[in-house]
Order: structure tokens, then C-alpha cells, then sequence
């Protein structure tokens, strides 16, 4: 299950009076963000655990023990996984091009055919954004 985890800090829970609070996260390049009330009397968040925002916007709270326990870390920022993706998308290319522009290919089906051409097309259309996007960055 794909999540968004954010360590709090020992400096970073600050309970307001309406009973919501300021979370600041351990990772320095995550602003300090506000918890309603609602979450504060339901999870309890400690300093130490986690906060978790799961990708249908659920929030919840983890302790360190068994967050770390249960979940994998993903090393790396998102620059890097935005290169290994582009590395990913250029070799499923390089694989499919023989397959999508070979003489022999004019004997598969037409539709079929279509789609895998469709599907070239697409990945390399991906490719350009990856690539625009990594070009952009070196730029800043």
C-alpha cells in the first residue's frame, strides 16, 4: 500500500486551544502542518511516530516500533525515483521497438498491432515529460 509518512520531531507537536495541532516533521523539507481536533482525540500522535496519509486522504498515527517494523523505507528523494523511472521507461522501449516496427510484426493481428504501436507511442510520449522534467531541474 503506497503512503506518505512523515517522522515527527521531538520539538514539533504544539497543541493548539481548539484542540488541534502543529505537526513538524523530522524531515526538514516538509513544512509544519495543522492536525484537526478529530485526529489529535483519535490517533493521539506522539513525538517519535509516524502521521500517515493514505493515497484515499484516510489519516492516521503509527508509533515508531511498529511503523518501522511493518514498512520497507524507499531510499533516495524524488529526483531519484523520477531517473529510475526515466531508466525503467527507456529500457521497456528499447524492448518493445523490435517487436513494434519489424516486417515480421505485419502478420500479427491489425488491431493488436495498432495497440502495440499506441502503446510505443505513449511510452515515449511518457518519456519526453520524464526527460523535459529532469532537464527543467538541472536547470534550477
Amino acid at each position: 500500500m503506497k503512503i506518505k509518512a512523515i517522522k515527527m520531531d521531538g520539538e514539533g507537536e504544539d497543541r493548539e486551544l481548539d484542540g488541534s495541532a502543529i505537526i513538524t516533521p523530522e524531515d526538514e523539507s516538509y513544512a509544519p502542518f495543522k492536525v484537526s481536533a478529530g485526529y489529535m482525540h483519535k490517533h493521539d500522535p506522539r513525538v517519535g511516530g509516524y502521521y500517515v496519509r493514505y493515497d484515499d486522504g484516510y489519516e492516521s498515527f503509527s508509533p515508531a516500533k511498529a511503523f518501522e517494523e511493518g514498512y520497507t523505507r524507499v531510499e533516495g528523494d524524488w529526483t531519484d525515483r523520477l531517473r529510475e523511472e526515466l531508466k525503467q521507461v527507456e529500457e521497456r522501449i528499447s524492448k518493445l521497438d523490435p517487436f513494434t516496427w519489424n516486417e515480421k510484426m505485419k502478420r500479427m493481428d491489425e488491431v493488436d498491432l495498432a495497440l502495440q504501436r499506441v502503446q510505443w507511442h505513449a511510452m515515449g510520449t511518457y518519456l519526453q515529460c520524464l526527460s523535459e522534467r529532469l532537464r527543467r531541474l538541472k536547470q534550477k
